[in-house]
This record gives C-alpha cells, structure tokens and sequence, in this order.
C-alpha cells in the first residue's frame, strides 16, 4: 500500500506520515520547502519530491493526504481527482485514526504543544503507551513529533492505549476528531482571518465539545468566566483543573502557564484513575520542547531561548516566565509577527505584552495567507511605535542581519535573548550563536 503527503513538511503532516510508515504503507510526499525536518524524514526512507507536479503521483496510491495549506487546484490533488484517489485534509486522516482509538484531543488557543508532549510523557512515564501527534519536537522522543505506541499495556486490569492529539481549531479542523475526552487550555479570540469574528471563533469551541458522547469527559479551568460559558451547561462529565493546581509540583520551566498546563495533566490522570504521584514525577522533570522555552546555548555569557509564542497573551506569558527564571537579567526580546492580519488585528494587545522584556526588537512581519490589503493595513514600523507608547522599548531593526549585528555591539554577558514567533525568526537565535 502507498500513500501520499502533499506538503508533506509541515509539522503535523510529518507525523502523520511517519505513523503511516509505520503501519507498513510506503510513503511518498511532496514539499517546495527546505528543512532539517525533511531531510529527516528522507533519511528514514520517505521518498519526498521538491516541487508539487501531477508527475509525483503514483497511480498505485490508495490515499491522498494534504496539508490545509494545499488548496485544491494543487496539482497533485488534481491529478488524484483524474485517477479517483480517495483525498482527506490532515484533521480527516487524523479523525479516522480517533474513530479506532479511544481519544484524547487537547485544544485551545494557547499551550496546546506543550500540554500535549506534557500529557504524552507522564503517560509514557505510567505505562500506558500512547499514540501521541502533536505539533512541535520532544526531546525525550528523539527530537520527533510522534510517540508511536506498541500493542496497548494492561493497567489496572484494562486496556489503556490512547491516542493523544493536539487538536487545532484553524478551519474547523477539529470537528473531524472523535474524542472521549476533551481537554481546553484556554480559549481566546485567534485566527479572526478565518472565522471573522470573536463570536464565530468562540461557536466552534462549543460545537466540538457538543461532539463529546455524554459519557465523555471535558477537562478545562471552569474558574475562567469564558471557559464557563462556554462549556459549563454541555452534558458530558467536567472537570475542573482549577481543582489540581496546588498539586502541581515545582517544575524545570518555569511560568504561571506552564503550571496551569500541568494541572491539566493532573485532571486527566485523575479522570483515568492513573497514579498522580508519576504524573508529578513526569511533570516535575518536564523540560520544555522544540520552540518552546527551549535553551539554545551560551555565547560570552550570554543565554539564548527561542519561543513559538505569536499571539500577544503567548508573548506575556512568555515574558513573564523568562523574568520569573532571569529577575535580574536584562531580557532581549526579538520578536517576529505572524501574518499581517493577526498584527492588525491584536495591535493594542501586542503593544501591551512586552512589559517584561527590556529591549524588544521587530525585524519584520512574516507574512502568511496574508492579502495585499492586509499587507497594507499594519507595519513593523507601526507596531514599534504602539509598543513604545504603551512603556517598553522597542526598535524596528529591518531584517535578521541588522538584528544579529545590534545584539553583537550591545548585548553583554548575563543577558538573555529570545526569539519569539512562529516564523523563521528562531534563525536569530541560531545564527547568533554560530556568529
């Protein structure tokens, strides 16, 4: 059996196609994109194709699986449609997999990597051998985006593999899954270029809790008015986190989101009668993952980190946490926006999350499904001008080697510097250190 990725790069894709490989199906893939993560994927034997021609298909493939980002005059996708090959979207390919496995899908607008890879390794740690697919790399799991799970384990008697998800909500994308339990990080207006709306935003977290049968459980802080309203009248069982934060244990990251992450965590293995004390274990020793938190290196005594956070309740947390661990350093923040729309959108609230970062500096906006009107309506220029007028720093530095070159004649040691953002930014990071 053969199957083919299209856009096969991207972060959920790869881990997607390496359960299909797993499973004993030959897996081909295409990606104009260049990045160590193919070249991963190539080395354990995919077949993967630079550019998306009709040619990369294979008569033989029972199975087209694409990226959201592929739209469907995709060559590729065309070309399947000719020979009547069966296509679905990641989230659908995901869907049929948590139709076979009892499922757990953690979303929300923040956390979601973190509180997957969380979840997944104290789950590891209790013998339960999860399917686990999320959305960044876990360091524990050899730098991957998968934990692929064995014949299920006996615990307590009963069969207790699980497929553990991260579950984003971008195009309605979660409806496709087929959860048992639901667990919510937060939920705060994102992505308005889609759903249009904060309201509309707010509707699809609602539908897919509806989707939970009633003897489902849904795991989420119900302290939080929105989370309250949002899911506290659904009929399935609820758990309130709120109730296992004091339990969280001193842990190796730090910050308030990180803890309110693990008493996710804790809810769950109370929701399936697992012993809290390894999930603290799990917990206590939890390092962060790939972009998130992660500690790049040392250079002349400086400390360099590179964040994922691109919403502005991300950046605050994110702030927030390096000043927690560094309260007397000074902290760089390098911070790149994603997409146009979103800088738009959230320009007052991003102007007001770098109160804890000493210098920030903005190279660009990475752009992104963004429009030319979108390109037009916001600059980085604009956003350094809000970002100081609400009390912090900021500087436009135009691109990557201006920025490198500034932090190379102003930066000293005990200082700490973090590229922040879900673009290319975390090159600065990597070239600074390797200057």
């Amino acid at each position: 059996m053969k199957a083919h990725f299209v856009g096969i790069g991207g972060i959920g894709m790869s881990a997607l196609a390496r359960f299909f490989r797993s499973k004993g199906v030959t897996v081909t893939g295409s990606d104009p994109s260049n990045s160590p993560l193919l070249e991963e994927l190539r080395a354990e034997g995919i077949e993967i194709f630079a550019e998306h021609t009709a040619e990369n298909l294979d008569p033989q493939v029972y199975e087209l699986i694409y990226s959201e980002a592929i739209p469907p005059n995709n060559p590729e996708r065309q070309r399947a449609t000719e020979l009547k090959i069966p296509q679905k979207s990641y989230f659908a390919a995901l869907g049929d997999i948590s139709k076979t496995i009892p499922t757990v899908s953690i979303c929300g607008t923040h956390g979601k990597s973190t509180t997957t890879a969380m979840a997944g390794l104290a789950l590891e740690a209790a013998l339960v051998d999860p399917l686990v697919i999320l959305g960044t790399k876990v360091f524990e799991w050899g730098g991957k985006n998968i934990r692929l799970a064995g014949p299920p384990v006996l615990c307590q008697e009963t069969s207790c593999g699980l497929f553990v998800v991260e579950s984003c909500e971008y195009h309605n994308s979660f409806l496709h899954l087929s959860p048992s339990i639901i667990i919510v990080t937060n939920c705060e207006p994102d992505h308005l270029d889609f759903f249009g709306s904060e309201e509309k935003y707010f509707e699809a977290f609602a539908a897919f809790a509806e989707r939970l049968p009633e003897s489902g459980t849904l795991i989420a802080d119900f302290s939080n008015a929105r989370i309250q309203a949002l899911f506290g009248s659904i009929a399935a069982h609820k758990v309130d986190a709120a109730d296992f934060l004091e339990q969280v244990p001193t842990m190796a990251i730090p910050g308030k989101h990180n803890r309110q992450n693990a008493a996710l965590v804790l809810a769950l293995f109370h929701v399936l009668e697992l012993p809290p004390e390894t999930a603290k274990q799990s917990l206590a020793q939890f390092r962060g993952t790939w972009r998130r938190f992660e500690y790049k290196g040392d250079k002349n005594g400086m400390h360099i980190f590179d964040d994922y956070a691109h919403h502005p309740t991300e950046v605050r947390a994110t702030l927030a946490a390096f000043r927690e661990k560094f309260p007397e350093a000074k902290v760089w923040a390098v911070f790149q926006p994603h997409q146009y729309s979103r800088t738009r959108d959230f320009l007052d609230e991003f102007a007001a999350s770098f109160a804890d970062a000493d210098e920030v500096l903005i190279p660009n906006i990475y752009r992104v499904r963004d429009s030319e009107e979108d390109v037009e309506s916001v600059s980085a220029e604009i956003l350094v001008q809000k970002i100081c007028e609400a009390g912090a720093k900021a500087r436009h530095t135009h691109d990557f080697a201006q920025t490198i070159a500034l932090l190379q004649n102003e930066a000293k040691a005990g200082d700490v510097i973090v590229s922040i953002g879900a673009g290319p930014v975390y090159q600065v990071a990597e070239k600074f250190l390797a200057a």
